[in-house]
């Protein structure tokens, strides 16, 4: 009995030793689980607080980046507006010289024409009276002749009735 109890009593002094270790390794695994819980949740707290900073950094950076192409579309619009207003004017420019082109080449022909109407004209009235002066000189020429004849004609008629006249005499000589 007495081995009994001893034992009883080791073992009541075990138990309590055992409960102690028991308690002592419940409140170990208590703090090491409380340790490892808080120890998660601030690395959780500072991946997230991390996570955070880095979405508000590609949120920050993607907006940039947003922005940047944002601008460089309406640069874009107003290079291709300008250069479409460039190219417009270009084109109209370019219609006008055009037009100012032929209408001076229409002008100048036009110039020409009245030039070359006006030199008809002139050749045309010098020849007039180029003729109308050949007439008058060939009139003149004719009469002159004319007059010449006549008189040729009536000293010829005259020179004939002298002979006539010497012929007579020279008749009546004869007889």
């Amino acid at each position: 009995k007495q081995w009994y109890q001893r034992r009883v009593a080791i073992t009541a002094g075990e138990k309590r030793l055992l409960t102690a270790k028991l308690r002592e390794k419940k409140l170990t695994t208590a703090r090491v689980r409380k340790y490892h819980q808080d120890y998660c949740r601030r690395t959780k707290a500072r991946m997230c607080n991390k996570s955070y900073k880095e979405e508000v950094m590609f949120k920050q950076l993607f907006e940039k980046g947003l922005k940047v192409q944002k601008e460089n579309l309406l640069e874009a619009k107003r290079l291709a507006k300008e250069d479409n207003e460039t190219a417009r004017i270009k084109h109209e420019k370019n219609t006008k010289e055009l037009e100012n082109y032929y209408t001076d080449q229409f002008d100048l022909m036009a110039t020409e024409v009245d030039k070359a109407k006006k030199e008809k004209e002139i050749l045309q009235q010098e020849k007039r009276l180029r003729l109308n002066k050949q007439k008058i000189h060939q009139r003149q020429k004719m009469k002159e002749e004319i007059e010449v004849l006549q008189e040729n004609l009536v000293r010829s008629d005259e020179h004939l009735h002298y002979k006539e006249i010497e012929f007579d005499k020279a008749l009546q000589n004869i007889h």
